[in-house]
């Protein structure tokens, strides 16, 4: 007799706490109130990874996207910020100018004022290869992109690039409008090529032979007489000059 009354006490029991975990009844008369809430609620670490588990389909993405927002703004902030852009743009007849990108950086940097007046000196050199042939169409396809929104955006003014980019690539390109500065009225006709290419061998710095240095000319376009572009193009005269000078302002 007793166990048949245990038994119906535990089955009313597991019922009575089956309504208030549904939220049916908040109190029971027949479950302690210390007892209920000492069977409903979960406490501590337990607790945590209950919640964590039924949340971590929003957890998960939550997570992933702050850790990626907090890469991106690592990145950007502690980017090295350039005095001056260029381009080193090569075609078939210099392409090993291209290996040396990392002593074209660290050169013109000795003669590239602090422009930002940060205490550091930065040129940043984008390389152009112009030198593929057909067999690698699709990645040379991508170079041209680049040096077409190069032209378009103005955004490195200075060039350094072969004799080739300058009399056979760019006469190609027919934009309407000269790409770059003739420095006919400026320098000595032993100093350029085709008036428009300043001969590193003329300067102090050991590049390949036919080795170039060219600047950007400004047409008569809105986006090219923006202020911040015509400062970018001073900031490569001045570049150019010195090296012309022979005034390493960073030695």
């Amino acid at each position: 007799m007793a166990n048949k009354q245990d038994e119906e006490r535990l089955r009313r029991e597991k019922l009575e706490l089956l309504k208030m975990k549904q939220g049916i009844i908040e109190e029971s008369e027949i479950i302690p109130e210390t007892g209920a809430r000492a069977v409903a609620e979960v406490h501590g670490f337990k607790k945590v990874t209950n919640f964590l588990y039924l949340n971590k389909w929003i957890i998960i993405p939550a997570v992933f996207v702050a850790a990626l927002v907090l890469f991106l703004a690592v990145q950007f902030f502690s980017r090295e910020k350039a005095d001056i852009e260029i381009i080193l743009a090569v075609t078939s007849e210099n392409s090993e100018l291209l290996a040396k990108a990392d002593i074209v950086e660290k050169t013109l940097e000795k003669y590239c004022p602090d422009f930002d007046g940060n205490g550091n000196v930065h040129v940043s050199v984008e390389t152009i290869d112009l030198s593929l042939d057909d067999a690698m169409t699709q990645y040379a396809d991508i170079e041209r992109k680049k040096l077409s929104l190069e032209f378009r955006m103005c955004d490195r003014p200075l060039a350094v690039c072969d004799k080739g980019f300058i009399s056979e690539y760019i006469p190609k390109c027919d934009l309407g409008y000269e790409i770059y500065t003739n420095f006919t009225e400026v320098y000595s006709d032993d100093m350029l090529f085709v008036g428009k290419g300043v001969l590193s061998d003329k300067t102090d710095v050991d590049f390949p032979d036919g080795t170039l240095f060219c600047v950007r000319a400004l047409p008569a376009n809105s986006k090219a007489q923006e202020k911040d572009v015509i400062e970018r193009r001073e900031r490569a005269l001045i570049v150019l000059q010195n090296l012309v000078e022979g005034n390493a302002v960073n030695p």
